[in-house]
């Protein structure tokens, strides 16, 4: 990110964490996720958006954190490729304008870690961190077809 950028911040557990705004689509209520046999263990399932079907990942599942139960969970449908995604978190809470400065890249100490690819960057809101991901990397390249050929059927 090299200029001003919007970010949406939202919640899983206590940490924040955000996608860049031009990547979400929008934040619906997680109503009903129909599950589905043989999809990967963090897809929780897909649901009917205006007539699309399209894949959610629970994201809390997938960045290897704790399961815990959550009142209102929502649904940030994202533009991943030609795809939409759906992410399922705890709670979708504002829209930030994140200046270059206040983004620095992953820490050496992450970039070995598997799960650094998810993380793009990470915004200091004056001692506020807030971890940037990147929503292309959340779906694994080998669960793509997986999840393609569950919505195509």
């Amino acid at each position: 990110m090299t200029a001003e950028q919007g970010v949406v911040v939202f919640q899983l557990g206590d940490e924040e964490y955000a996608i860049t705004v031009e990547r979400v689509r929008e934040v619906v209520k997680a109503d009903r996720i129909t599950r589905v046999p043989g999809a990967p263990a963090y897809v929780r399932g897909i649901i009917n958006l205006r007539g699309r079907v399209v894949p959610v990942i629970d994201l809390r599942q997938r960045l290897g954190l704790d399961a815990r139960p959550v009142e209102r969970p929502r649904i940030m449908v994202v533009e991943d490729g030609a795809a939409l995604v759906g992410m399922l978190v705890d709670r979708a809470s504002e829209v930030l304008r994140v200046r270059p400065g206040q983004l620095q890249p992953p820490d050496e100490v992450l970039q070995g870690d598997e799960n650094s690819r998810f993380v793009e960057a990470v915004a200091n809101l004056d001692g506020r961190l807030v971890v940037v991901l990147r929503p292309g990397e959340l779906l694994a390249r080998e669960d793509r077809q997986a999840v393609a050929d569950i919505v195509a059927s």
